[in-house]
């Protein structure tokens, strides 16, 4: 008599334990969030990657480094998994036999190359002998709501994504491309701790509210459509030393035949109020001394060892005094070193006239904003503060006033300081 497959979710006896089927949800990290993946968008303005269907070769190393990890065996069944998700099919019987933690890794994989599947929570259930509980003879996807109506969402999601892909596509160059996508979704996007579907690149486009794992997954189908290799990396990270690492997810893309981390959830920069480039295009050291660290997952993503493409080398300060218009500020607000912050604070204080107010000003250099937080009162009289009273507030006799910095780039500060004259 041929053995009998055995439904893990019916009412068995004793025996049946072993061919339960298992329910397996494992979700995906998140810092202030989490991690998880998606589907293929219609928009094709520009060439793009077109992942194959289960039964045809293999997905191109370049775009799905996952799938490239994978034993021959887990390739078959992640072409079965990611044709399953496509067309949103109950379940499928695995071509190769394997354990439930082989298959864990091929949902990984799956999860983390192919942000397009929204549909899709990255998990599953399955069915097996009891004669061999832990190989999987059938497995079903499991999917959240959306879908339920996936045309609708389907064609929301590529609406969303074409508004940002038809003025990146225009762009020739590709760093060009990179940085309109990471400012753009900074300025559409929120984060939000209990975002709707905020594992997904729907939960950013669409819907515009998210945690790390949206942004990240989003900005990687972006990249993905305008043909710049761009991977989902999932790891921990940390505010400070003094805090617990948060499980958390960036990317890494590849320029000029190099690859670097940019993180853009920790660019958004909301609560400030302007966009940061801290994380944009670093290396892996950077990321590290950041507190950023890979998790181990039995993969690898290419090593971040070149600053050729950092920020400061492909725009100089240009992106950031863009992001910080809304300041006032602009190339003449860019201080290098003590005695030009002391010109800047005399021009601007004189011009002002006013008793109260901030100023406004970019700091290039570590070593000079640390000399700027360190003045004293002394120094302040000497430098700038004794013009300004001699001129501006003759009749003044005191000065007060509070410093707030935050890094926005490679060495560059932003700087407010509030002033009162008496």
């Amino acid at each position: 008599m041929p053995q009998q497959k055995k439904n893990g979710f019916g009412c068995l006896p004793i025996l049946l334990l072993a061919a339960l089927a298992i329910c397996i949800r494992f979700g995906f990290p998140s810092l202030q969030t989490n991690q998880i993946s998606l589907p293929e968008s219609g928009f094709r303005s520009v060439a793009s990657v077109n992942p194959a269907p289960a039964d045809s070769g293999t997905f191109d190393a370049l775009y799905a480094p996952y799938y490239a990890q994978l034993s021959a065996s887990e390739q078959t069944v992640y072409r079965q998994l990611y044709q399953a998700v496509t067309d949103c099919a109950e379940s499928f019987d695995p071509q190769a036999e394997m354990s439930i933690e082989s298959l864990k890794k091929v949902s990984l994989a799956v999860s983390y190359d192919q942000p397009q599947l929204f549909w899709w929570e990255g998990s599953f259930s399955y069915s097996s002998y009891e004669y061999a509980p832990d190989i999987p003879v059938e497995v079903r996807p499991i999917y959240n709501d959306l879908a339920n109506d996936l045309e609708t969402h389907q064609q929301e999601f590529d609406t969303a994504a074409q508004q940002l892909l038809s003025s990146a596509a225009s762009m020739q160059r590709p760093q060009d491309r990179e940085l309109y996508i990471h400012d753009t979704l900074i300025d559409l996007v929120t984060y939000t701790d209990n975002a709707a579907y905020s594992q997904t690149a729907y939960s950013a486009l669409v819907n515009h509210e998210t945690v790390c794992a949206g942004y990240t997954r989003a900005f990687q189908y972006l990249m993905m459509q305008l043909d710049i290799p761009c991977y989902y990396c999932a790891g921990t990270a940390a505010e400070s030393e003094s805090l617990d690492p948060q499980t958390h997810s960036w990317n890494i893309i590849q320029l000029n035949g190099n690859f670097y981390n940019i993180d853009v959830t920790w660019d958004d920069n909301e609560s400030s109020g302007f966009t940061s480039y801290v994380f944009f295009n670093r290396t892996d050291s950077f990321f590290e001394n950041q507190l950023h660290i890979r998790a181990q997952e039995g993969f690898a993503l290419p090593s971040c060892d070149s600053t050729e493409c950092s920020l400061e080398n492909l725009f100089g300060a240009q992106p950031m005094i863009d992001s910080l218009s809304d300041y006032g500020i602009s190339s003449n607000s860019i201080t290098y070193d003590l005695n030009g912050y002391y010109q800047f604070c005399e021009q601007q204080l004189i011009a002002a006239g006013s008793q109260t107010g901030t100023l406004y000003c970019l700091v290039h250099g570590e070593q000079t904003m640390d000399a700027i937080s360190a003045l004293s009162s002394e120094d302040m009289n000497a430098g700038y503060l004794n013009t300004v009273f001699q001129t501006a507030f003759p009749y003044g006799s005191s000065y007060s006033h509070s410093l707030t910095s935050y890094l926005v780039g490679d060495e560059y500060y932003f700087l407010s300081q509030d002033y009162t004259f008496r």
